[in-house]
């Protein structure tokens, strides 16, 4: 495992400039967060995210609150990420990238591609990999991409994935259909989690916290790696197809518009739909597609 992990980042690190200088941006942000050191929480409070150095949690009266690594609330200046999924404000917070300051030209597409179904029975040899369902179904969004590729105006010249043998198998059949010189990459922090604690939930309380921590972090990382403006180098339209996981799909989409995070459990999404996130260059976001499974028939729409 711990050599597949390393082959993975070193994939990824080669696939761009642009990617490799977004992976030492979200490295620094979180330089120094150890998950074994949870920051207290004062009494009537339930932990929803923490990275660490930084907690969210929610008080008897439902409000949000951010502690420092003290215990008590957080006076400075919340880093871009924090501010921008857990500030008590409405108002659309320009710098939630930290590119704030870059004058990009064009557009970044980011196409989120959920695996396909899986064999969900532990018991089962073939635990953790496609059934012969999520075989064909991987094969109809592959050929989706293509033709988005060739037709819809969405080149793709990156495709990653998460390092989980059902995204990997569903890769493998986008692979296929997309031109050799499209770029891919691994990237183990896309693997599914819990992001942070979801609002409502019965059981949610009962996770463990500091796998939650884990999580969190893991999964806030690879928002920060591939959510963001374009680079200020590029000539066209950027456009990454990156093949994960329904959990990372649904924060991810919470971060992105800047909805609460703990949101991300209120929405689901078929297995192989495709969700579609533009950045533009002002850093405004929009939601162009939500688990689109159009090209799935009723017979071969799983969750």
């Amino acid at each position: 495992e711990m050599a597949r992990s390393s082959a993975c980042f070193r994939r990824l690190a080669s696939v761009s400039a642009a990617s490799a200088a977004a992976v030492a941006l979200s490295r620094r942000s979180f330089a120094g967060c150890d998950s074994s050191q949870l920051p207290p929480a004062p009494d009537g409070t339930s932990l929803l995210w923490s990275r660490g150095d930084l907690s969210v949690v929610r008080d008897s009266k439902g409000q949000r609150i951010v502690l420092g690594q003290d215990g008590k609330p957080f006076q400075g200046t919340l880093p871009a990420g924090v501010g921008a999924a857990y500030s008590s404000r409405a108002a659309w917070q320009e710098g939630w990238d930290g590119r704030e300051r870059t004058k990009p030209s064009v557009r970044r597409n980011i196409v989120l591609v959920r695996h396909g179904e899986y064999h969900m029975d532990k018991q089962h040899e073939e635990y953790g990999k496609l059934t012969d369902r999520g075989h064909a179904q991987a094969g109809h969004v592959a050929m989706r991409l293509r033709l988005m590729h060739e037709q819809g105006g969405l080149p793709a010249q990156t495709v990653i994935h998460s390092d989980m043998p059902r995204a990997v198998q569903t890769f493998e059949a986008v692979r296929a259909h997309l031109a050799p010189s499209i770029q891919d990459a691994c990237d183990p922090d896309l693997a599914e989690g819990r992001p942070c604690v979801p609002e409502p939930s019965r059981t949610a309380r009962k996770w463990p916290a500091q796998q939650l921590v884990a999580d969190g972090q893991r999964i806030e990382r690879a928002f920060c790696r591939h959510i963001h403006r374009a680079s200020e180098e590029s000539n066209e339209e950027e456009c990454i197809v990156v093949v994960c996981h329904a959990n990372v799909i649904r924060y991810m989409v919470c971060r992105a518009l800047q909805l609460p995070p703990e949101a991300w459990l209120r929405m689901s999404l078929p297995h192989c739909s495709i969700t579609t996130i533009c950045v533009h260059p002002n850093g405004r976001v929009s939601l162009r597609g939500f688990g689109d499974s159009g090209h799935l028939d009723p017979s071969m729409t799983t969750r």
